[in-house]
């Protein structure tokens, strides 16, 4: 039975969508100022990167890789997911994080996973399936914080374990520049012993009281326990995971759950059509403008 690991985060979706149709991919550009391939950037210092490893000519090709799913988030090293050119989103708010200094955009939490939703179908009892995505501090936050993911599931129907890392983190300021442990890939095993439809919730708790207090310790003023009460009050990320009952069961039911599935290529594909054929009518249209001008 081959299963499938489904990405279904919305902003993912757009960036799939928006990939079907061939673009100019950014291309690598040599910065005089850096000494590597750190995009330009014309408003703020960059001593907001100088913590992080050089920028890799290649950052490109594998966020695009990651971000259409074609490699999975733990295939990323630290020159790679360090980086938060990464995160979707970067290029909205670090003009006005990093160049601004506006003190409303800065703060004390805030911890985030992503993707943070996933559906596994057509895995089957006793089979495993492998989910990583990245846990990091989001942007302008100017303390350390300590933090536990702690998997919540039906145990009766799965085994889920944390393998890598660890389940407690400590995450690095983002203000005002990146320290080197901002950012972590984590790593999850499932295991179906039951089929069914069954979901994980990852939540985040404060972490255990010897690290709590050894951290508070060592870093005073400059650190938090956990993420906002807000933060924990939701779940970090969820997992969904749809087993067949028997063999002979269609996955169409399994499939209708999800947005993005295999048979919705038949769509995208579809939406990409009907937006180059928009395109070329707009052409023409022009060009019977500009011949009767």
């Amino acid at each position: 039975m081959k299963k499938t690991i489904i990405i279904t985060d919305f902003l993912l979706i757009i960036l799939l969508i928006c990939n079907v149709i061939p673009v100019n991919a950014r291309e690598p550009v040599w910065n005089e100022i850096t000494r590597d391939y750190r995009p330009y950037y014309a408003n703020f210092s960059y001593d907001v990167f100088k913590y992080l490893p050089p920028f890799p000519q290649d950052f490109w090709i594998r966020k695009d890789l990651f971000d259409t799913q074609q490699i999975s988030t733990d295939k990323l090293t630290p020159e790679y997911y360090l980086q938060p050119e990464i995160l979707p989103g970067w290029f909205d708010w670090c003009e006005h994080i990093y160049g601004s200094h506006d003190k409303n955009l800065t703060g004390v939490y805030g911890i985030a996973v992503y993707p943070s939703l996933f559906n596994i179908y057509n895995i089957g009892v006793n089979e495993t399936a492998l989910v990583s995505a990245l846990i990091y501090t989001t942007l302008g936050v100017e303390i350390y914080q300590g933090t536990r993911l702690i998997p919540k599931y039906n145990e009766s129907n799965l085994d889920v374990e944390i393998i890598s890392p660890t389940d407690t983190f400590l995450l690095a300021p983002t203000y005002p520049e990146f320290d080197s442990s901002w950012c972590n890939v984590i790593s999850f095993k499932i295991t179906v012993l039951q089929s069914g439809n069954n979901t994980v919730e990852i939540w985040e708790e404060k972490p255990p009281e010897y690290k709590d207090s050894y951290w508070k310790e060592y870093y005073g003023t400059k650190y938090a326990s956990g993420g906002s009460i807000l933060g924990m009050r939701i779940p970090k990320m969820k997992i969904h995971v749809y087993s067949p009952i028997n063999s002979d069961q269609s996955n169409d039911k399994g499939l209708e759950r999800g947005f993005f599935n295999e048979n919705s290529w038949v769509f995208v594909l579809f939406f990409a059509l009907i937006i180059l054929l928009i395109c070329g009518a707009y052409v023409r249209h022009r060009k019977r403008k500009t011949k009767k001008a």
